[in-house]
C-alpha cells in the first residue's frame, strides 16, 4: 500500500486484520483485503479493496508398466500426469526424459519420475514425484528324481522350480 497518510487498517476476507497473512489453501481460493487509510484528524477515511486468486495446482502422476519381469526382459514404464496445466516435463531417475522409458533391470529396482507442470512460457509452476518398483526374477529348475524309461515302462521325472512368479506353467519336451 502506498499513498495516503500511512495510517492503514487491514481487513482480510479470512477475518484477519494484519498487514500480511499466511494461507495454505487446498484448492484455488480468492482472497480479498480492504485497506482503510484512517487519515489525519477530522475522521476522514478512505478505503479500497483488492482481491487476488491463489492458484493451487493439483498435480499428481501415475506410472504403468510390467512390475514383474524375468531376468533379460524389458518393460516400458509410462508416466501419466494428472491435473496441472497440461504442459509437462518428465525427468526419470535414469536420466532419461519424456513420458515413457524402456528398462531392463538385472535385479529388483525402483524407478522415479519427476513431473514438472509448466506455464505457457515453459516456466516451472510445480512438480510431483512418482515411484514404481520392478521385480526381476531368475527362476531355476532342479531335477530331484529322474527314472529312465525301461522297455515299455514309462520314465519319471520329479523337479522343483525356485524363484519366478507363481502361478507356473510347465512344459516338458522329449
Amino acid at each position: 500500500v502506498s499513498g495516503g497518510t500511512g495510517n492503514y487498517r487491514y481487513h482480510w476476507s479470512t477475518g484477519e486484520k494484519s498487514k500480511t497473512i499466511t494461507v495454505a489453501p487446498m484448492v484455488t481460493t480468492t482472497y480479498e483485503v480492504t485497506v482503510t487509510d484512517a487519515g489525519v484528524g477530522g475522521g476522514f477515511e478512505c478505503s479500497f479493496t483488492c482481491d487476488f486468486t491463489l492458484l493451487v495446482n493439483d498435480l499428481s502422476c501415475e506410472i504403468s508398466g510390467d512390475d514383474r519381469i524375468c531376468l533379460g526382459e524389458s518393460t516400458v514404464l509410462t508416466a501419466q500426469a494428472i491435473g496441472g496445466s497440461g504442459i509437462y516435463r518428465y525427468q526419470w531417475s535414469t536420466g532419461e526424459t519424456g513420458p515413457a522409458i524402456t528398462v531392463s533391470p538385472e535385479e529388483d529396482k525402483s524407478y522415479r519420475v519427476t513431473v514438472t507442470d509448466l506455464d505457457e512460457n515453459g516456466n516451472p509452476v510445480c512438480h510431483t514425484v512418482c515411484t514404481y518398483d520392478v521385480s526381476v526374477s531368475n527362476p531355476t529348475c532342479s531335477i530331484i528324481h529322474l527314472q529312465d524309461a525301461a522297455c515299455e515302462a514309462p520314465g519319471a521325472l520329479t523337479f522343483t522350480v525356485d524363484g519366478g512368479f507363481a502361478p507356473y506353467r510347465y512344459e516338458v519336451t522329449t
